[in-house]
């Protein structure tokens, strides 16, 4: 028999087994653009914040080809904040100072470099995610002290590239491990084309921010098999804004260079959209690349902040919870604020995360979003920003079965399928069914909850403590038949209904892998 399911994950965060996301993977390399200027007074900290998600996660760093080597091993939700000294590159030269990271089990990279109060952070995508081409441009009307440049990070391999700019063409020749920098045409399309993978952080050294200073900006790239057709724009903090769009294609024609963009954009091909203010450089995920779960990373001397973008519909679904050893409870009850998308199905939100922990797990109960990083320093007018790190969807969820069967027979049926009929326990299930209710027009569905014939107390298949109840008016039933509970919606709430076990409904099953 085929069965019809409709699915529901539901998020833990330890869970056994991890597929590979975006940003998740077991090889990356990266560099260290100069952060306002190498001949600065003060040493620049370049730091590698290395989150593992596995037991016995070993992790190996090496630079170049100057004998640098540190290796740990890590423990299931470890992370790892590495210091680098002495690995800045510096003007527009070939470099040997390319950073790569091994593992042997999945893990993500965030990059972050730091002088006085120029902080910039980047996210680092795994090497099986890279491209060989890429497309990039700077703006014009930028304010800086030094024009934008990009680096092309090579991995183990020789390679040849060339680099196709508005002054013709640059066959470059790259040994493994190195890097190169080059400057940037802004306005203008320039294109990377590589007979390896590579990756190519573009940036500036030295963004002015007002009151003769500047700042750094950087991003790795996207390559372009994450670009998409349609974004929505973040808000920002009101200490911040926003200076320039910049929307690459694969032609001159489709480059954009937007001062005041739409919030809602959509191309009829695919394009890579970054955006830039002062002391930030972030690209933009695309609706299409949006994710259920990420990783947040927080700064000292900083105010740091999720930007968020959801469905309006979805915005309750959202939670949040520390990655600490001890003392780390979910935060249900989340202060966003939230602004609707004009003429969209969607809502920019912004939430301050507290410093006193250093990393969050970011997750949506029933829906895609996008997650963005940020931080505005609490002394001057400086700030940082990146896409957050995404993580894979997780094993557990629930299955809605549409097969009408008795109590037993769906208990079996659970069974067969490696799960088990569905205990609503908890109020981040309750959510996910309703959901699941709301969108399959069903009366009610069988779930695991029963009258003991024993005691006449009604419990869960879980053993978990039966907690709140949501029977319906006159519910449940004093009928000596009606030991089983079916699971329905009265004005979008769940109720619960006392029926004869023996009668046909669908049913939830909660499955794990």
């Amino acid at each position: 028999m085929q069965l019809n399911l409709v699915t529901v994950f539901i998020f833990s965060t330890l869970y056994p087994g991890f597929a590979l996301s975006q940003n998740s993977g077991v090889k990356f390399i990266t560099a260290f653009p100069e952060n306002v200027a190498y001949y600065h007074p003060v040493p620049p900290t370049l730091q590698l914040l290395i989150t593992s998600y596995q037991q016995d996660t070993w992790v190996n760093i090496t630079v170049g080809t100057q004998g640098l080597e540190i290796s740990n091993v890590l423990s299931d939700w470890e992370v790892w904040p590495v210091v680098l000294s002495s690995q800045e590159r510096q003007w527009y030269n070939e470099s040997q100072r390319t950073t790569c990271i091994y593992s042997n089990r999945p893990v993500t990279v965030l990059s972050a470099s730091s002088r006085n109060d120029s902080t910039e952070i980047s996210v680092l995508y795994p090497v099986g995610s890279l491209d060989s081409e890429y497309f990039l441009t700077a703006p014009a009307n930028a304010k800086t002290n030094e024009s934008f440049n990009f680096v092309v990070v090579n991995e183990e391999d020789v390679n040849n590239f060339t680099v196709q700019g508005q002054d013709g063409g640059n066959d470059v020749h790259l040994q493994p491990f190195r890097s190169a920098q080059f400057p940037i045409y802004p306005q203008f399309l320039t294109q990377v084309n590589a007979e390896e993978l590579v990756a190519v952080l573009l940036g500036n050294p030295c963004l002015d921010v007002g009151e003769c200073g500047c700042s750094m900006a950087f991003e790795q790239l996207l390559p372009s098999s994450m670009w998409g057709k349609e974004y929505v724009l973040p808000a920002l903090p009101a200490s911040s804004r926003l200076e320039s769009l910049l929307v690459v294609g694969r032609a001159q024609d489709e480059l954009k260079i937007l001062s005041d963009p739409n919030l809602h954009l959509q191309f009829s091909t695919p394009r890579s959209l970054t955006l830039l203010g002062p002391g930030f450089l972030m690209n933009l995920l695309p609706v299409e690349n949006w994710t259920y779960n990420f990783l947040l990373h927080t700064f000292s001397n900083f105010s740091n902040f999720a930007l968020l973008v959801v469905e309006t519909s979805e915005i309750d679904g959202l939670r949040l919870k520390p990655v600490c050893e001890v003392g780390c409870d979910e935060q249900s009850a989340l202060s966003v604020n939230w602004t609707a998308v004009s003429t969209t199905e969607y809502s920019q939100g912004i939430l301050e995360l507290d410093t006193s922990n250093s990393t969050y797990l970011i997750w949506h109960l029933t829906s895609t979003m996008a997650v963005y990083t940020f931080g505005t320093h609490l002394y001057s007018n400086r700030s940082y920003g990146s896409t957050a790190l995404s993580l894979p969807r997780v094993t557990g969820y629930l299955v809605l079965v549409r097969d009408e069967q008795n109590w037993t027979s769906a208990l079996q049926q659970c069974q067969a399928l490696g799960g088990a009929l569905g205990s609503i326990t908890n109020a981040d299930i309750k959510l996910q069914l309703t959901s699941l209710l709301k969108n399959s027009n069903l009366d009610g569905v069988w779930i695991g909850l029963r009258k003991s014939v024993l005691t006449g107390q009604w419990y869960w298949l879980s053993h978990d403590p039966l907690g709140t109840t949501y029977w319906a008016n006159h519910e449940p039933r004093n009928n000596t038949q009606a030991w089983c509970a079916v699971a329905s919606l009265d004005d979008n709430n769940i109720r619960w209904n006392s029926e004869i076990c023996c009668s046909s409904y669908p049913f939830a099953c909660y499955m794990w892998s």
